[in-house]
């Protein structure tokens, strides 16, 4: 019963501090790629004012030119766990805004929203 117990509370804690990983205000930074398309990548650079923001570093689409960018003005929010910016995209003159959240050590998700339209990015670390 006793082991049970144990066996019980480190899994908890297991749990509780591999989340905290994702509340890491520098977690986004790095390099990742797309899953729909492992071509496309983005590295994400913190800048001296703090702020991170994303460029294109390779990409398959004609659109994208590599050193665009793409996700700019992203601050870390501590009170809901995700980072917070402005999404562009090459081929629009709009911005959108964007909240990117890593799922775990190594998947990032960025859902841009304007107005009534959701756009959903997936993202592997690269190693």
């Amino acid at each position: 019963m006793l082991k049970k117990q144990i066996l019980t509370v480190a899994i908890a804690i297991l749990a509780i501090t591999g989340g905290l990983y994702a509340q890491s205000a520098n977690s986004l930074v790095g390099k990742w790629q797309a899953n729909k398309d492992p071509k496309r990548q983005v590295e994400f650079i913190q800048l001296a004012d703090g702020m991170i923001e994303g460029k294109a570093i390779n990409s398959t689409d004609k659109k994208i030119p590599k050193g665009h960018t793409m996700f700019q003005g992203f601050s870390y929010d501590a009170k809901t766990g995700t980072f917070k910016g402005k999404m562009q995209p090459p081929d629009a003159k709009i911005s959108i805004d964007a909240t990117a959240s890593i799922e775990n050590v190594n998947v990032l998700k960025i859902v841009g929203k304007k107005l009534f339209m959701t756009k959903t990015l997936v993202f592997t670390r690269i190693k």
